[in-house]
C-alpha cells in the first residue's frame, strides 16, 4: 500500500488529492519529532513509500503521481468487458 509519510508542517494534502482523485489506496503516517523516522537519512518530508521505495522532493513526487495516474489508467481499461485496440494496433 502506498504510504504518505508527513509531519506537523508538511501535510501533504496536494498528495493526498491526488491519490484520492486517481482512486488509489493509501495510508498517511504523521511523524513527530520524538521518535525516530522510519525513512531513510536525507528524506525530506512529505514522501511517498511504496514498497521498498521512497520517492520524496517535489519533482520526484510529481513524476511518480504521473506515474501513477498512467499506471490507473492502463489498468481501469481491464476493468470492463470492453475491447480497446492499442497505438500499435
Amino acid at each position: 500500500m502506498i504510504e504518505v509519510i508527513v509531519d506537523e508542517e508538511r501535510t501533504g494534502e496536494e498528495i493526498r488529492d491526488a491519490l484520492h482523485e486517481l482512486v488509489l489506496a493509501h495510508r498517511v503516517i504523521r511523524l513527530d519529532g520524538h521518535a525516530p523516522s522510519p525513512l531513510p537519512s536525507g528524506v525530506t518530508l512529505p514522501a511517498i513509500r511504496d514498497g521498498d521505495r521512497v520517492i520524496h522532493g517535489q519533482a520526484a513526487i510529481g513524476a511518480f503521481l504521473l506515474e501513477l495516474e498512467a499506471f490507473a489508467a492502463a489498468w481501469s481499461k481491464f476493468q470492463s468487458d470492453t475491447c480497446y485496440v492499442d497505438d500499435d494496433g
